[in-house]
């Protein structure tokens, strides 16, 4: 689902400066190919071919202010053995959820959800849960756990501050019966914060994400849990034209 894209262009205050589009002429079938000559005995020219997947191209590159706002919040009952995804959408435009699970039963699914609207879905948890959420320019959230006597049970639940370049925050709710060592590092300096929880206690906090422009990546994890790991990624809207992930042009290595 998408629109015509016109969003994509500055058409108010166009910006020159770029490089213009290179010259295809190099490329076109000789004369005896686009003639229908004798193929059978037309020998392409291969040389240019660039053969398996192309690397990225370093560096960033304008973006275009999106009117997307969107979010997901997992909460984990133990009772019932199961993980319910809440679908956010304070944006501006309709989005579309798309929701992998690392059970090979679980069948893929999508959640379109319109502008002010959310959705709830669930997934039934035998031991393990492993669900990978996608979104529009580069939201991410993965939720990896498990259900066990002594598993990390944690409500996570973000926001956003559109303010100068943007900026995330975090409650982070111990709802498990033992008190938690929770780390939460951002992928893109490796800069780590840790913090004891007792059961129903909560860690705060909030991360300026001027450096990057509005890109960000969390990775929060559990002491003594190696199968607990959320992941959320993405870049805060701000209503301002910002760049491209720093991240996907190489300028930044992630941590984690």
């Amino acid at each position: 689902m998408t629109n015509d894209l016109t969003s994509c262009f500055n058409f108010a205050d166009p910006d020159n400066s770029h490089a213009k589009v290179p010259k295809t002429d190099d490329f076109l079938p000789s004369i005896p190919e686009l003639a229908k000559g004798n193929l059978t005995t037309f020998i392409p020219n291969l040389s240019g071919v660039i053969a398996g997947v192309p690397t990225q191209e370093k560096g960033v590159r304008p973006a275009r202010a999106l009117p997307y706002e969107l979010n997901v919040q997992a909460t984990v009952n133990t009772a019932t053995g199961t993980v319910v995804l809440t679908f956010l959408n304070t944006g501006a435009e309709t989005v579309v959820f798309h929701v992998r699970s690392g059970n090979a039963t679980d069948p893929v699914r999508y959640y379109t959800v319109e502008p002010g609207k959310e959705l709830m879905g669930t997934w039934n948890v035998v031991s393990s849960y492993d669900l990978s959420v996608y979104g529009p320019n580069g939201f991410v959230r993965f939720f990896k756990g498990s259900v066990g006597p002594n598993a990390a049970a944690l409500n996570v639940v973000s926001g956003y501050d559109t303010k100068d370049r943007g900026s995330i925050q975090w409650a982070i709710t111990n709802v498990a019966a033992n008190r938690a060592e929770v780390s939460l590092m951002d992928a893109y300096t490796g800069n780590t914060v840790q913090r004891f929880i007792l059961p129903q206690g909560a860690f705060t906090g909030s991360l300026s994400l001027s450096q990057f422009y509005g890109w960000y990546d969390l990775i929060i994890t559990v002491a003594g849990d190696q199968k607990f790991n959320y992941r959320l990624a993405g870049h805060v809207e701000t209503g301002a034209d910002s760049i491209s992930d720093p991240a996907l042009g190489g300028l930044v290595t992630l941590k984690g």
